[in-house]
């Protein structure tokens, strides 16, 4: 069971750390609860101490506006100037099928392949819709058709596509052609970090 502090303990536990995190894991509360403290204090949050993106609530940022932003801008740049995460800009803008300079700027794939230990076989020219092409739409792992569509107050679901790695980067796969394929988010995340082998054989057994 969690304990319940003051604002005070809360604020102060902040300040010492400048975040959320380290504060909420030496009290034992929620991030939010730390978040909320501060926000009733009137006390702005700065954020991650190592980057800085954040500093309180994303601002609102349309789908034209991220369009026009990714034509000058890398991920880093935007995230700052709206208080995103290089990552999550770069999730949106891949969703919406727009080229955006992500490499060392954000991106699961890449941070996810320098993590373990990958970087120099990255293939920057792999974009989810030309895996697409290359499989006619077509999931690897399960043989159905994706649905681009298949997304709900701006969050995609099972059906929509996405990029599989046959041999998963935490298993010393690379992000190159050779080793991606195309297949549905629920087929993708059902995989996990198992090897295409692997998957195989749970089928037939």
């Amino acid at each position: 069971m969690r304990k319940l502090y003051s604002d005070d303990v809360l604020i102060k536990c902040y300040l010492k750390y400048e975040s959320q995190n380290k504060a909420a894991e030496e009290l034992g509360v929620s991030r939010e609860t730390v978040a909320r403290a501060m926000r009733r204090a009137g006390i702005p949050m700065t954020g991650r101490k190592h980057g800085n993106y954040g500093g309180g609530s994303p601002t609102k940022i349309t789908d034209d506006e991220l369009r026009k932003e990714a034509q000058t801008s890398n991920c880093s740049e935007i995230a700052k100037r709206h208080n995103m995460s290089p990552e999550r800009v770069y999730r949106r803008a891949r969703r919406l099928g727009i080229e955006i300079n992500s490499r060392g700027e954000g991106g699961h794939w890449y941070r996810r392949a320098v993590f373990h230990g990958s970087e120099n076989e990255f293939d920057d020219s792999i974009t989810l819709k030309k895996v697409c092409e290359k499989y006619h739409g077509v999931c690897q792992i399960c043989g159905r058709k994706v649905n681009w569509n298949d997304i709900k107050d701006g969050h995609v679901r099972r059906d929509y596509p996405s990029v599989d790695h046959i041999v998963p980067l935490s298993k010393g796969g690379t992000h190159t052609w050779g080793n991606v394929q195309l297949a549905h988010m629920s087929c993708n995340a059902g995989k996990c970090d198992k090897t295409e082998y692997a998957v195989e054989m749970e089928a037939i057994l």
